[in-house]
């Protein structure tokens, strides 16, 4: 007998929880406590029934069930918010109120059969024969040159990396490979290196049947890796020809290099960037610098070398260089060596973006759509539109454009983030939801679920996906500072101590830790330590990176106020934009445009002034993002209109904005709102409702349910 409730079916008898045909992992407990509310779902089931019945002569705490029903919470996609499936009575018990059905026989998949026209195919991981761990990453290479050689066959879809390799290590049936990605063919094989001889097999498969089109071995000596792989995709391009009778051209270029050593440090920095963290992404970049000083015209390199800098950016590592000034040079030289190099253009229009020059990035973008309209360039673009230019809803139209892999996790998790940032905060809540279910593991899901949740006013839901992301990640950057900024909000200064001393542990480029520390210091109203952590985030600053909120940048008003000068050296590095006859404002420098108009207000530059906000404003007036409401309220207020800045901060407020909302009683920028009647009664509408959720935290935490300080 299996149950169904919404997109879900359980098998008690299997022991197995399946969404909409794609198996769930809950844990085993988990599983227990999920069969035995389902079976009784009649009624309403207390902590001690549920005990008695799951935990029969062993003595546990209330926390072990506590913890079991969350882990249920966690597979079936419900929260302590909803309740739409288990419903608390806090104290007491549990009901499930999902609607149930009994069914007789599986629920059938909803995925759509795979579509064979045109003929599509995945590579799947091969498998490491060497018997040596250490050479794992040459069968990975191995695998992802294939892909990248098959996608030069004219008329044929090849399902990118992160789909393919989200089947290493499983053994899954390649009609069920093929239901669950929507292809027609899989290709799998086999390597091992023995010295200098190299033995290669490989498989052609249709997924329909399960029938094998074609196979080969390859035993040749090593430096004959690239005839392998042009005679393994020429073979592929005749066998889909000769089982489907449509034409499947074989395009392939020559190989990019005869340099076998350059090669293989090629596939090293492959693999050390699909592990990205602290570690790893540093010396995949100088595997890629490796590869260029072996062979200067093996493009792939310069492409990853560039990649590897600008993710190095975002994950706050120190790189001895200008990060993005470095991957703007190699793509360049990228480009003088082929101009048509389409993902180059792509990665290019990214970096310019980051760098300010939206008309480079615009062109560059334009350039890499068009001779990649099928590759990565549209899904970059909609992520830089949807982040930097705060224009969500095209972003969403770009992603949608592009084909993203059905197991691309950072894909499908920035495709969320967009739907989140175009207040469609449900629909992101689903899509991540659903990553979860294909990897309950993946940090960067749990830590966009926070933001998305954080984007409705729900801190405590924020504060537990955020607690359990770092327990995936526990040297990530980010998430530390984000738990400060999140604590503080709810006037948890205690707790926000520790997770600055988290930051500080984990950011070796500094910039994270100097805002963690600043924000902790200008909360508690120290005004001499703020200022000097201004003064050293003026020196430590890279580039300046994700400043489109005006909470990120009130450091550099406090130093504006301190040491007028080196912020001006500041405003000159990082915004040199804002200082051109005719300014260039957008969704990305608006906040540095406002906190330097109010530098040259109190200056006495009226006029450049009152230029910088007009043009911020009208940039504002596109975007529907409420966490930008601090933005127009300062504007306003710094142009002498109170009540407009009134009105858009009650409406940010309206829309769930909370995101560092004591600056407003802190920064000076902020002070003609302080004696006003309405904004009084706002602040203390927003002290209660912080109050009111910490309130909530405490309790899960008094409840053992989680910790909000982490154990490791």
């Amino acid at each position: 007998m299996h149950y169904a409730f919404g997109e879900f079916e359980l098998d008690p008898g299997k022991r197995t929880l399946r969404r909409r045909g794609v198996e769930v992992e809950i844990q085993e407990k988990a599983m227990d406590v999920l069969t035995y509310m389902i079976e009784h779902r009649e009624g309403f089931v207390s902590h001690d029934e549920l005990l008695d019945a799951l935990w029969p002569d062993v003595s546990v705490t209330p926390a072990a069930l506590s913890q079991s029903v969350y882990k249920v919470r966690i597979a079936v996609g419900d929260d302590g918010d909803h309740q739409t499936v288990l419903r608390t009575r806090h104290g007491q018990g549990f009901q499930f109120v999902a609607e149930v059905s009994v069914v007789r026989t599986p629920v059938a998949t909803s995925l759509p059969p795979p579509n064979p026209d045109p003929p599509s195919i995945a590579v799947l991981p091969f498998v490491n024969m060497s018997g040596d761990p250490e050479q794992e990453y040459f069968s990975d290479g191995i695998t992802e040159e294939l892909i990248h050689t098959l996608t030069a066959i004219d008329n044929l879809r090849v399902v990118g990396r992160s789909s393919s390799f989200f089947f290493k290590g499983q053994d899954i049936d390649s009609r069920e490979i093929g239901e669950k990605l929507g292809i027609s063919h899989v290709l799998e094989g086999s390597v091992r290196r023995s010295g200098a001889r190299l033995r290669i097999t490989a498989q052609l498969i249709g997924t329909n049947d399960g029938f094998h089109l074609w196979s080969s071995s390859y035993d040749r000596e090593l430096a004959d890796i690239f005839e392998i792989q042009e005679e393994v995709a020429a073979a592929i391009a005749r066998a889909l020809r000769m089982e489907l009778g449509v034409e499947v051209a074989k395009s392939v270029a020559g190989r990019t290099t005869d340099n076998l050593e350059a090669y293989t440090w090629h596939l090293r920095g492959m693999d050390l960037f699909a592990r990205a963290d602290a570690t790893t992404l540093p010396a995949a970049r100088e595997a890629f610098e490796r590869v260029i000083e072996l062979d200067p015209e093996y493009l792939p390199a310069y492409l990853g070398s560039a990649h590897t800098s600008r993710w190095m950016l975002a994950f706050g590592i120190r790189s001895g260089d200008d990060a993005l000034v470095h991957a703007e040079r190699r793509l360049r030289q990228a480009l003088a060596l082929d101009s048509e190099y389409g993902a180059a253009h792509a990665l290019l229009g990214a970096v310019l973006a980051h760098q300010g020059d939206w008309p480079g990035a615009e062109e560059a973008f334009k350039r890499g759509i068009e001779l990649d309209p099928s590759g990565s360039a549209p899904f970059t673009y909609g992520e830089v539109l949807a982040i930097m230019r705060s224009r969500p809803q095209e972003a969403i139209v770009w992603m949608e454009r592009s084909r993203i892999d059905p197991f691309d996790l950072n894909g499908l998790a920035s495709y969320a983030d967009a739907l989140g940032r175009a207040g469609r905060t449900d629909e992101a809540e689903g899509e991540l939801r659903r990553i979860l279910v294909l990897d309950p593991t993946y940090s960067y899901t749990h830590h966009v679920l926070g933001e998305v949740n954080l984007m409705r006013n729900r801190y405590v839901s924020a504060v537990r996906w955020w607690v359990e992301a770092f327990e995936h990640d526990p040297k990530s950057v980010a998430l530390p500072f984000d738990m400060v900024l999140a604590l503080l909000d709810l006037a948890d200064a205690e707790s926000a101590a520790c997770w600055v001393e988290l930051t500080e542990r984990n950011d070796d480029y500094g910039y994270f830790a100097g805002q963690a520390r600043f924000a902790h210091a200008l909360y508690r109203g120290d005004q001499i330590l703020s200022e000097s952590i201004s003064r050293q985030l003026a020196e430590n600053v890279q580039q300046i990176e994700e400043f489109q909120y005006m909470h990120l940048l009130a450091w550099l008003r406090v130093l504006q106020r301190a040491d007028p000068a080196r912020a001006m050296q500041v405003y000159q590095r990082h915004y040199p934009q804002l200082h051109e006859e005719k300014p260039q404002v957008d969704a990305w420098n608006h906040a540095g445009a406002i906190s330097l108009a109010d530098w040259m207000r109190r200056s006495g530059d009226d006029k450049r002034a009152d230029l910088l906000l007009e043009q911020s404003l009208s940039v504002l007036r596109e975007t529907t993002d409420p966490w930008h409401g601090p933005a127009a309220t300062a504007a306003q207020l710094l142009l002498g209109e109170l009540d407009l800045a009134l009105a858009a901060l009650r409406k940010a407020i309206d829309s769930s904005w909370r995101d560092t909302w004591w600056l407003l009683e802190r920064e000076p920028i902020y002070a003609p709102l302080w004696d006003h009647p309405e904004f009084q009664t706002l602040m203390a509408e927003l002290r209660a409702d912080m109050a009111r959720q910490l309130v909530e935290l405490r309790e899960l935490e008094r409840r053992e349910e989680f910790v909000v300080i982490p154990r490791n």
